[in-house]
């Protein structure tokens, strides 16, 4: 009974503190991932609007990736998330991305998850 008061605490101590622990343990996951650039490029930019949503900036159902984009930079008063979208845009429906991309992708994904770092 005593273990499973002691792990419920824990788990809502973690559940509650998510969002200053989680953005970087996803830098850590990540920056260890050995993918090729396109597939890093989407399987990261999916974890951004994860990270973007709990951190309270929703992505309305009728809204484009680069509409999304724009209110991001709006707030965060930046433009590295549309530069970003642009880069996975490219990653996903274009014929990918070259390496000085990639490194750029790596810069501008880290500094948007950072900033979801309360």
């Amino acid at each position: 009974m005593t273990t499973l008061v002691v792990l419920a605490v824990l788990g809502g101590a973690a559940y509650a503190t998510r969002r200053k622990w989680w953005p970087r343990f996803t830098l850590f996951r990540f920056r260890r991932r050995k993918l090729d650039g396109a597939a890093w490029l989407i399987s990261a930019y999916g974890a951004l609007l994860r990270h973007l949503q709990d951190y309270g900036l929703k992505r309305r159902p009728h809204e484009t990736l680069r509409q999304y984009a724009a209110e991001v930079d709006r707030l965060f008063e930046t433009d590295e998330m549309n530069r970003l979208t642009k880069l996975y845009e490219r990653a996903v429906y274009g014929t990918g991305i070259k390496e000085a991309n990639v490194r750029e992708a790596v810069e501008l994904w880290e500094n948007l998850i950072k900033r979801t770092i309360s």
